[in-house]
């Protein structure tokens, strides 16, 4: 039996399809088909890094102007259109991160399963799996949460780097590792740093 739903990964800022690998792969497994197409907000190509094996993200902004969060709906509804309307398929969306914006907002209503199906048509995104989203209030951003409301300069943890030439929604980057791990202890769960 082949199963009823294809999955549609729309990965975090700073990221590319390739960590979602073994997740993919682990679908495959199951039989189940999953895409993660490359966002371009986080394409090195298109942000004017310089290398993008040694990127130097304060270079400048390219001269066509960096890609919005608008080209990454565009490019996940691209992926929907073919697995919906061209192919009549079950979506479930994968949002992590800031994914999760761009998997809300890529599923319209005209392609919602529900409202496909009160049409007599077949397919369409019957659920969004948010990975690590932040829940953030309408009319405030991610940018908001780390800008004091005072205007003073963001608080960030000692590990980012704010690179100012880079648009508000990509502008901070990890400076150094840092790794969490969990550990489950009498019914608590404890949260580690690691790194430097």
């Amino acid at each position: 039996m082949s199963p009823s739903f294809v999955v549609v990964l729309c990965h975090g800022s700073w990221h590319t399809p390739e960590p979602y690998q073994p997740f993919i792969t682990a679908l495959q497994e199951y039989g189940i088909s999953a895409h993660c197409p490359q966002l371009p907000t986080s394409d090195l190509s298109k942000l004017n890094v310089g290398d993008v094996s040694n990127p130097d993200f304060n270079l400048p902004p390219p001269a066509s102007g960096y890609p919005q969060p608008s080209d990454d709906v565009k490019v996940i509804q691209t992926v929907l259109y073919q697995l919906i309307v061209e192919q009549n398929k079950n979506v479930i969306l994968y949002g992590h991160s800031s994914g999760a914006f761009v998997a809300s907002e890529a599923a319209i209503p005209e392609l919602q399963a529900k409202n496909r199906k009160e049409k007599g048509l077949k397919g369409g995104v019957i659920g969004i799996f948010y990975a690590c989203g932040f829940v953030v209030p309408v009319g405030e951003s991610i940018h908001g949460f780390f800008q004091p409301k005072d205007g003073s300069p963001p608080i960030l943890p000692h590990f980012w780097a704010f690179h100012v030439s880079l648009p508000s929604f990509m502008n901070i980057t990890v400076k150094q590792e840092v790794t969490f791990t969990t550990e489950i202890r009498h019914g608590r769960s404890w949260l580690y740093k690691g790194g430097s």
